[in-house]
């Protein structure tokens, strides 16, 4: 029911308060398509006319016709010139922001497991092909339906014979289209998969490109480059040749159906009268109409389809999501954070949390410590409810995690990493990430996080730059500490923050944190100075994915025994 659901949001959301612009490029389609047809009779009346044929209407009739046309010629492109950008308009922006909003709605769990090249392409290189061959091209594969249903009903008027033999002949084209269409889509699909995949390799060796030069691996990722750029414009050329066949396919029908229609035209003429010079003209302008028609419905809707495929594949993707359900919990921890006989395991077989047993009290500072592999990092993402597929349990209170929404797990804890996501916006919108918030708020949190002299000697709207180039890396961690701060979360996690830092930034750093009041605060460090770690309430010692040993630096010290060894080790 979930994926019928984000279906229909996805796909209507095109037309979502667009319906009278999309009502009005329709009938601007239909009338131009009427007026086509109309001209052909026009051009029979006047010919007749021309020769003095008594079925003929009178000149002065017809050239108030002709000035009629052309003024509703005029009229009805002036509106299509209006309406039609509006409605394209809207309509990709309600797309893009359904697709958007959509997506933004995935839990942690997830978006994980998906590839976020897929996500771009889709909102640049395949919006592209909707708006161009899904939107647009509609109203001009109405506008030739109804050219080629009134041109052939005008035909059977002026002769039912000749009609029926175009008819038997214009078929050939219609089943080419018919039979290449999904080839088409396929193709289309193909060349969206590959752009999404180019994209990827792309973001990869950009955002790694610190690591290249490095190692100097330039010329084994310029193979990459160059082989995944080889496999897209491939896909882009096996795509061009099948709609270059449709095209081929189509035109050479539409050829042999109009020399058919010519010759039998001809036999008829000859062989009987009742046909007017005019009716004549008008049968071979129906005719050049019906050919063009013919060849551009089969490319017209082969792109339509291929672009409907595109839009099919966004919406499975988003599809698959694991829906948010759950209570509502306390935006405030009020007694303890409790971990009951936690196991997980990213592989069966191989558990990298064993049975893991903690309790934290509201308000507690605690230090996590451990060797690499220990479990530490994984705890923190189970806490975040990345992944609920544990055995034991995870209580916040009194309700356990997996009864928690993750929406309102949110608004409960945070987390801070060591590579803090910066956007390419000022400190201020970093800070409130683009929301509102009192100003007075936002310098309190400015204050406690720090960063009260990088304001000062900068600015608040200060650019910092594609993920946050133009700060150091304490500066960054210390707008994460802002965002938590302002956000009001109670739990604060911090996931190695300070390991990337200089030992005199990263002593600043936790102290920073560790001054922090009414939060609950959970740090894995990799640093085992003394001054800090006598600042904690409590230290928990994690090995093998449970907790060898926990208690304050004094207590763990006298006890010699595994945090002893890890102190010594580091020093």
């Amino acid at each position: 029911m979930q994926k019928i659901h984000k279906k229909n949001k996805l796909t209507t959301s095109l037309f979502q308060h667009n319906r009278l612009n999309w009502f009005f490029c329709l009938y601007c389609e239909v009338i131009m398509g009427l007026l086509n047809v109309l001209l052909s009779w026009l051009i029979q009346q006047l010919m007749d006319a021309a020769v003095g044929s008594p079925t003929a209407l009178p000149l002065p009739l017809l050239s108030w016709l002709t000035g009629g046309m052309v003024a509703l010629v005029v009229l009805t492109l002036s509106l299509r010139r209006r309406v039609l950008p509006n409605f394209l308009q809207r309509a990709m922006v309600q797309y893009k922001n359904r697709v958007y909003q959509d997506l933004t709605q995935k839990n942690l769990a997830s978006f994980a497991r998906e590839d976020t090249s897929l996500y771009l392409s889709a909102l640049s290189n395949d919006v592209a092909s909707i708006e161009q061959n899904y939107l647009e091209r509609s109203f001009v594969l109405v506008s030739h339906v109804l050219v080629f249903c009134t041109s052939l009903a005008l035909m059977l008027y002026y002769n039912p014979l000749m009609t029926l033999t175009a008819i038997g002949l214009l078929s050939l084209p219609i089943l080419a289209a018919l039979l290449s269409g999904s080839k088409v889509a396929q193709w289309e699909k193909s060349s969206s998969d590959r752009n999404a995949s180019f994209i990827a390799q792309l973001k990869d060796s950009l955002s790694g490109f610190s690591v290249i030069k490095a190692f100097q691996a330039e010329e084994a990722l310029f193979q990459q480059f160059a082989d995944s750029n080889q496999e897209l414009e491939s896909a882009k050329r096996a795509k061009r040749r099948a709609e270059a066949w449709v095209q081929l396919i189509s035109i050479t029908a539409g050829i042999s159906a109009q020399m058919g229609v010519f010759l039998i035209g001809a036999l008829i003429i000859h062989s009987q009268s009742a046909l007017t010079v005019g009716m004549l003209m008008a049968f071979v302008n129906l005719t050049g109409i019906l050919m063009r028609s013919i060849q551009e419905l089969p490319d017209l809707w082969a792109k339509r389809q291929a672009a409907a495929s595109l839009m099919h594949k966004m919406e499975t993707i988003l599809a698959e999501n694991i829906e948010d359900e759950g209570q509502t919990v306390n935006k405030v921890l009020q007694d303890s954070l409790t971990i009951r006989q936690l196991h997980y395991a990213y592989d069966e077989g191989d558990e990298v949390l064993q049975g893991l047993d903690v309790e934290i009290a509201a308000g507690e500072c605690v230090a996590i410590v451990g060797a690499s592999g220990s479990g530490k990092s994984t705890l923190f993402q189970l806490l975040m409810g990345a992944d609920r597929n544990y055995r034991g349990e995870i209580y916040y209170d009194q309700q356990e995690l997996r009864d928690i929404s993750t929406h309102s797990l949110y608004d409960l804890l945070t987390l801070i990493q060591q590579n803090v996501f910066i956007f390419n916006a000022s400190i201020w919108d970093n800070i409130t990430l683009y929301r509102d918030f009192p100003p007075a708020e936002v310098n309190q949190a400015i204050r406690a996080a720090g960063l009260d002299q990088l304001v000062a000697s900068k600015g608040q709207d200060y650019l910092c730059g594609e993920n946050g180039v133009q700060l150091s890396g304490g500066e960054r961690q210390r707008i994460a500490i802002a965002r938590s701060l302002l956000h009001k979360n109670s739990i604060l996690l911090v996931d190695e923050a300070t390991s990337a830092l200089d030992a005199e930034t990263s002593a600043k750093i936790t102290r920073s944190i560790l001054d922090l009041e009414d939060l609950t605060r959970l740090v894995i460090t990799h640093r085992l100075e003394a001054s800090l770690l006598r600042a904690y309430d409590r230290i928990l010692v994690l090995k093998n994915g449970r907790v060898e040993e926990e208690g304050t630096f004094d207590q763990l010290m006298e006890s010699k025994d595994y945090f002893y060894s890890l102190y010594t080790v580091a020093q």
